[in-house]
């Protein structure tokens, strides 16, 4: 039952990486302005930093729809969401003024206001961060439970 629900969990983080992706690869070929200021972390154009974080989101989906292995997909997206989490850390200790451009110029063009744009991705980082954790967690203790059964199995036989 469990592992039916990590499949989900894993999945939507896979569609949820692969919109988010393909926001930022389309954001970076518009005409907004924010394109062209300097991201403050990274100091590189948002013109320039969305496609390659917008790729790499893209390659996360595809791992999280091709790949078998239940901990590389749970490691990934929580690499992602930790990845998400700093970033967003970064902008609060520098006192950034803007609200995050995770969408780029797709949040305008949805109608949203870019500090709606930034809350929705709050929400998508708490989702990636926490439930990949719940299922490493899930992962290991039905690991550690099976091989305890093992042992004990093992030991009753000597």
């Amino acid at each position: 039952m469990m592992s039916r629900i990590y499949h989900w969990f894993l999945l939507s983080a896979g569609i949820t990486l692969g919109m988010t992706g393909a926001a930022k690869i389309v954001s970076a070929f518009g005409h907004a302005k924010i394109l062209l200021l300097v991201d403050p972390i990274f100091s590189l154009q948002f013109r320039s930093l969305l496609p390659l974080v917008g790729s790499l989101e893209l390659c996360g989906a595809i791992v999280c729809f091709v790949n078998r292995d239940i901990l590389v997909r749970a490691c990934l997206v929580g690499w992602f969401g930790v990845g998400f989490l700093a970033y967003r850390t970064g902008l609060e200790i520098i006192h950034y003024p803007r609200p995050c451009s995770c969408l780029g110029s797709m949040a305008s063009a949805l109608g949203l206001s870019a500090d709606t744009a930034s809350n929705i991705m709050k929400v998508v980082l708490v989702y990636l961060l926490v439930g990949s954790l719940s299922v490493l967690a899930g992962v290991c203790y039905d690991r550690v439970r099976r091989n305890s059964r093992y042992v004990s199995a093992s030991r009753g036989s000597v």
